[in-house]
C-alpha cells in the first residue's frame, strides 16, 4: 500500500503543477488594425468674366467714361476644392486713385438663385444694417469702405445647409454688378480714375439672409 507520506507529496506535487499552468491555458484568437487618418478638405475658388475661362485673380478696364455712363461686369465663380461652401460673400476694398468714389453709383446688382438671376433691390443693400448710409444711393464708397453694418452681400440657398458652391466644380454660380458714373458729376472729373477690389469668399459661416428672393 502507498504511504500517507507518498500520497502527501503526490498530493503537493499536484497542487504546484496546478499552480504553475493557472491562467497560462490559451484560446485561438486573431488580431487586426485599422488605421486611422483625418485629413481635412480643401476649397479653391475660381473667377471667370464668361464662364468658360477661369483664373485665381481677374483684371477688368472699363473704357472711359462720361457722367451718366454705366458699365457693368458679370463674375461667375465655382470651387474646385473637395469641400463645398454654404456662401459666398460679395464686397470691396482697397480704394485708390483721385476720383471721388461716392460719384459712382451701384445702380443694379444680381445673382444665381434656384430661379435663375435675382436682383436684390440696390435699397437693400443701402440699407443701415447693410453697407449703406440709407440715403437711397448705394455708391462705390460704400461698397469698398463698410460704411454699414455688415459690409457683405451674401449669397446661398436660403436653407442653411446645401452647398452654394459645392466641390469639385459641381455648380457656378454667377454676379453682376452694374456701375453708374453720376450724372451731375461736372467737368472736374475729368481725367480722374479709381480703383478697388471686387472681393470674392466662399465661406461656411453661418448666417440667416435677410432677403430672399420671393
Amino acid at each position: 500500500m502507498i504511504s500517507k507520506k507518498i500520497l502527501a507529496s503526490i498530493f503537493i506535487i499536484g497542487l504546484l503543477a496546478f499552480g504553475l499552468g493557472y491562467g497560462t491555458y490559451s484560446y485561438f484568437s486573431d488580431t487586426k488594425n485599422v488605421g486611422v487618418t483625418f485629413t481635412s478638405g480643401t476649397t479653391d475658388l475660381q473667377l471667370s468674366l464668361d464662364g468658360t475661362d477661369w483664373y485665381y485673380s481677374l483684371t477688368v478696364t472699363p473704357p472711359a467714361w462720361s457722367p451718366g455712363d454705366t458699365y457693368a461686369i458679370y463674375v461667375y465663380v465655382r470651387n474646385m476644392g473637395n469641400v463645398g461652401l454654404l456662401n459666398l460673400y460679395v464686397t470691396g476694398n482697397s480704394l485708390s486713385g483721385d476720383m471721388d468714389s461716392g460719384k459712382i453709383h451701384i445702380t443694379d446688382t444680381a445673382y444665381t438663385d434656384t430661379i435663375g438671376w435675382v436682383h436684390p433691390p440696390v435699397t437693400y443693400w443701402d440699407g443701415a444694417t447693410k453697407f449703406g448710409n440709407g440715403d437711397g444711393t448705394f455708391t462705390l464708397w460704400e461698397l469698398a469702405s463698410g460704411t454699414g453694418a455688415d459690409p457683405w452681400m451674401k449669397f446661398c440657398w436660403g436653407d442653411g445647409s446645401t452647398d452654394y458652391l459645392p466641390a469639385n466644380g459641381g455648380m457656378v454660380q454667377g454676379f453682376y454688378i452694374v456701375f453708374t458714373f453720376d450724372p451731375n458729376a461736372g467737368n472736374g472729373y475729368q481725367g480722374k480714375s479709381k480703383s478697388f477690389n471686387l472681393v470674392f469668399i466662399g465661406t461656411d459661416s453661418p448666417f440667416t439672409p435677410v432677403w430672399i428672393p420671393p
